[in-house]
């Protein structure tokens, strides 16, 4: 794996030694390779699409064994030779392992400059291959892979992926693809190849935060960048992170009642210096921020501080801290007096830094701990409102953050400096967002290591060159600049072609994600200053409605309230009106999408005192007759509660599967949790908003096309054009793909047919107190019903419904389509009709 970017603080991983298993490469074409073994169902076609051979593999599964070797042989050396054949053979990339004699490994050691060289081949048009085809290859190694099953050996799958995945990231650039959202035909996203579960143990072992992992594993770009972290070891503090789980990391989070502040040593007993919190509230009374000058002495004891207010010309450095660190105390505007020496020493080291030709005034410093008065509340809430003026205007803001003090920073490269930056304590905190992203953006954002303070920015600008030059380490980069962007252009990226100094809330919500605030009601406040709304709109109330107030205040930012934020699978608000909205923005759950938003009015969301007022196509819910009678799914076709069949009004078919959060329900109140396949038994009037209108084929042609968020409402008035709706369920919908829809349809049908047979009538003829499954004679007439179905079912009018229904089952042809016709029968779906493209709904 010597093909793929590591930090200079490496150990190796278990991905670094891949067995060579492969049979020689027979050097025929790529695509028709199964063919030449005799394989050509693990070839996709119009007639069997590539989910039909997952299928095919999940019914008759190929030993792990000739698994491994078949797709090392075809999918590593196969897709080598393919790309790579006129410049290389396949013993370049074997060698012998050191310490056994016999064994054989892979190398990918001569795989950079190989590729390198092909690229500058392709810009000189002396290489015959074209993207398409080249991504054809790609999408088929990236399908059958998919394949595989869950004991399918992790280092080869892993070394075909990381292979795989610099061959797109090459592609891209021989072949000049520059808008990939408009053309590329790649897959997208190779580590979507890997669970999460197996990269845990590793990282863990390594001291990475459970959260962390879960965010990176989760969530990841690129094998390469997968790579770079399970190499790079965590120094932290060894068990910090025991009690953190895979949503939260707790490490650095305080609790106010029983906080401590730390001393730089342990056993140091030095005294704590007051700075008087009335003396900084009259400077922020003046409209000056109030500045410290520290005073060292011959001794700690004699350690002094004064307060000054800042001036016009007035330099300053601001700090940013994590107070899980022990610089922070919640009780008084006091720190240890050796803390003041050590901050004291990190203001010297970072003046050297910061001083100009053009002015050499004294550099002053900032520090929340010290310069916010504790009481009274009036005073607290003057510094608050000022906090995001105070980063601002500060000289440089400076980091200090003991997971990143105790790295020497010389001989990393600048993406394993941002990687330790993205996994500190501070990258999770809330309040360090609004501190780091002014200075970010101005070139002022410093973070203290052990031997230097670095600035981001220089940092930032070599990690967009080395994306641009380096295909080797195109993985990485392109991770780094998605992780660390709402730092480095939250307001840049959002103020393009416009005027406003805020950013809009889609930025915001990506930016929030995963980080975590010790005070809850502080989040109101905080995002609000980011939106550049006025903050003391937010502070004047109490503290546990500012949210009330902040979401009362979003139409006034640029791109107003994205209407999908109704989707959100997150607890919501209680009090009527508010009950759309996320009680924070902090977590979203694993299956939420990013918001949308545009400057089109249309997909605003407007609050108003009896909810969101947005404007979705939507459907009206209603059931088809059901014989009386009969249980619910009588024949066990749908065998999972949570989901539910839908037909409309064009006889099109889609799934609805209902979503239920992966957070503890201690998190708060979600929307209900019936059971969707109860809901063909109840009475409630239902209606369903869903966010777009078109459902587009997956690459892979899955069953299903993409899915949609949906939310599930209960309609309780409607005025104006406009329904009145409450939210009942979250919900995913599907269009079912085209092959399926035909299925689904002949169902349909068939159950028409099976409604006119004898025993349907004799089932309909009982008397009302006798249609129960307890009553004999009732059951032994249902019981004929059965193979009833499955003779209908082999009609011929349903030749092409069985050929589909024994793809998707690879037994009994009969089977799927009559439990089908059954579930029809039953009324085991749901009936909609589509609303309006443009109808407007007032959802709480």
């Amino acid at each position: 794996m010597e093909h793929l970017a590591r930090p200079k603080t490496a150990i190796q991983d278990d991905v670094d030694t891949v067995r060579y298993v492969s049979k020689s490469y027979d050097g025929g074409p790529f695509l028709t390779y199964p063919l030449r073994i005799g394989k050509p169902y693990m070839l996709p076609s119009k007639e069997t699409p590539h989910f039909w051979y997952w299928q095919y593999e999940k019914l008759h599964p190929t030993p792990n064994r000739e698994m491994e070797s078949l797709c090392q042989t075809w999918l590593f050396f196969g897709l080598i030779n393919e790309i790579l054949g006129e410049f290389c053979q396949a013993d370049d990339f074997v060698r012998k392992r050191d310490d056994e004699v016999d064994n054989q490994i892979i190398t990918t050691s001569k795989l950079p400059d190989l590729i390198k060289k092909w690229v500058q081949q392709v810009h000189s048009g002396k290489v015959t291959q074209t993207y398409d085809h080249v991504a054809h290859c790609l999408q088929l190694a990236h399908s059958t892979l998919k394949a595989v099953g869950p004991t399918f050996d992790l280092v080869i799958m892993f070394s075909i992926a990381s292979v795989a995945e610099m061959f797109e990231f090459a592609a891209t650039e021989a072949f000049h693809i520059m808008d990939l959202k408009r053309d590329n035909q790649c897959p997208v996203i190779w580590c979507a190849l890997f669970q999460t579960s197996r990269w845990i143990p590793s990282m863990k072992a390594k001291g990475w935060c459970p959260s962390v992992i879960y965010q990176l594993c989760e969530n990841a770009l690129s094998v390469h960048s997968m790579y770079f972290f399970l190499c790079m070891p965590r120094e932290d503090s060894p068990g910090r992170h025991n009690k953190c789980d895979r949503k939260r990391c707790v490490a650095y989070q305080n609790y106010l009642e029983r906080y401590q502040t730390k001393h730089v040593r342990d056993n140091c007993d030095c005294s704590e210096l007051v700075v008087d919190g009335t003396v900084t509230d009259a400077v922020l009374q003046k409209g000056a921020l109030p500045l410290l000058r520290i005073i060292p002495g011959k001794n700690v004891s004699d350690v002094a501080v004064e307060v000054h207010a800042s001036e016009a010309s007035s330099r300053y450095v601001a700090l940013s801290h994590v107070w899980a660190d022990g610089l922070g105390n919640p009780a008084a505007n006091a720190l240890p007096q050796c803390q003041l020496l050590f901050l004291n020493e990190v203001c010297q080291r970072i003046s050297c830094k910061v001083r100009n030709d053009e002015n050499r005034g004294e550099l002053y410093f900032w520090c929340d701990t010290l310069c916010c008065p504790v009481v009274p509340q009036a005073a607290k809430n003057r510094a608050l409102s000022r906090m995001k003026e105070t980063y601002e205007k500060a000289t440089c803001v400076l980091v200090l953050d003991s997971s990143i003090r105790i790295y020497d920073s010389f001989g990393m490269s600048p993406e394993e400096i941002c990687i330790i930056i993205f996994a500190s304590g501070w990258m999770r905190r809330l309040w360090t967002l609004q501190e780091a992203v002014i200075p970010a953006e101005k070139g002022r954002l410093w973070f203290h290591f052990r031997d230097r303070d670095i600035n981001l920015r220089p940092v930032w600008d070599r990690v967009l060159e080395i994306a641009n030059e380096d295909v080797g380490r195109r993985g990485i980069t392109k991770e780094i600049i998605t992780r660390l962007r709402g730092i480095m252009t939250l307001f840049r990226r959002s103020r393009l072609d416009r005027n406003d100094t805020g950013t809009d809330l889609t930025l915001i919500d990506t930016a929030l994600q995963g980080r975590s605030v010790s005070v809850t009601t502080d989040e109101p406040l905080l995002i609000a200053n980011l939106l550049d709304l006025k903050s003391n709109l937010i502070l004047d109330g109490p503290p546990e409605t500012r949210i009330h107030r902040l979401w009362t205040l979003m139409p006034k930012i640029p791109d107003g309230i994205p209407r999908s934020i109704i989707f959100r699978l997150v607890p919501k608000l209680k009090a009527p009106g508010f009950r759309w909205a996320p009680v924070s923005m902090l977590f979203r759950d694993e299956t939420d999408d990013m918001l949308l938003s545009t400057p089109d009015t249309e997909s605003h969301g407007l609050p108003t005192p009896r909810g969101l007022l947005v404007t979705l196509p939507g459907y009206k819910v209603s059931w088809p007759h059901r014989p009386s009678g009969l249980p619910t799914n009588p024949w066990g076709i749908i065998s999972d509660d949570s989901i539910l069949y839908m037909r409309d009004e064009l006889g099109v078919w889609y799934l609805l599967h209902q979503r239920r959060s992966a957070m503890r329900p201690s998190d708060g109140d979600f929307l209900s949790l019936d059971p969707l396949a109860g809901l063909v038994r109840g009475t409630l009037d239902l209606s369903i908003i869903y966010l777009e209108t078109k459902f587009t084929p997956n690459w892979n042609m899955a069953p299903l096309l993409d899915s949609r968020p949906a939310l599930m409402v209960t309609p309780i008035d409607e005025e104006n054009g406009v329904i009145y709706v409450n939210s009942y369920i979250h919900l995913h919908i599907g269009r079912m793909e085209d092959g399926n829809q035909g299925l689904y349809e002949a169902a349909y049908e068939s159950a028409k047919l099976l409604s006119q047979t004898d025993m349907a009538k004799r089932l309909a003829d009982f008397e009302e107190d006798a249609v129960k499954m307890e009553n004999a004679a009732y059951k032994a007439v249902f019981e004929l019903l059965e193979p009833e179905m499955h003779r209908i079912a082999r009609l011929p009018e349903n030749k092409v419904a069985l050929a589909v229904s024994k793809q998707l089952l690879g037994t009994d042809s009969s089977m799927l389509l009559a439990g089908l016709i059954g579930m029809c029968f039953s009324g085991h779906y749901a009936i909609v009709q589509r609303t309006d493209e443009l109808q407007k709904w007032c959802v709480d």
